[in-house]
């Protein structure tokens, strides 16, 4: 402490500085929007065709500070919730990409074929003097041998 303010005195500042605080803001965003009357409001602005850039454009007249992701995304899991939905938006399922694919089976491995099914006979076995489970490593070009072209 400081030797002129005393802890009391400090302490008498700071308490009487909470109580005349204003928030600026009333709560977090979800909060606000969740409200009833609020939320069938912004629903009506949708209905007639707002878009989150004009839905945010009124609310920031109103005091209210957000993107329209930022609505997108709050107002999105609030309808799903009250729909009785989950709370986190649904998982797309993942599909398995090409390369991922190609590279398994390259190997003589049928787990990353899509099928199960295994390399037809007719095809070449890959040249590698690893074992077949093993990644080949893949060599920058620059260092190769000029014969190997």
């Amino acid at each position: 402490m400081t030797e002129g303010l005393k802890a009391s005195k400090l302490a008498e500042a700071l308490n009487k500085a909470a109580e005349n605080f204003v928030p600026k803001s009333k709560g977090t965003l979800a909060a606000q929007l969740e409200d009833p009357e609020v939320k069938e409001a912004i629903i009506n602005m949708r209905r007639k065709g707002m878009t989150a850039v004009d839905i945010v454009a009124v609310l920031k007249t109103l005091g209210i500070e957000t993107t329209p992701s930022s609505f997108n995304s709050t107002f999105g899991r609030i309808l799903r919730k009250s729909k009785g939905g989950s709370d986190p938006k649904p998982k797309k399922e993942r599909n398995v990409s090409k390369s991922a694919d190609t590279a398994a089976t390259t190997l003589g491995s049928p787990e990353g074929n899509a099928s199960g099914s295994p390399k037809p006979s007719g095809s070449k076995a890959a040249k590698t003097s690893e074992t077949p489970t093993a990644a080949k490593s893949a060599v920058n070009p620059a260092y190769r041998d000029r014969k190997s072209l």
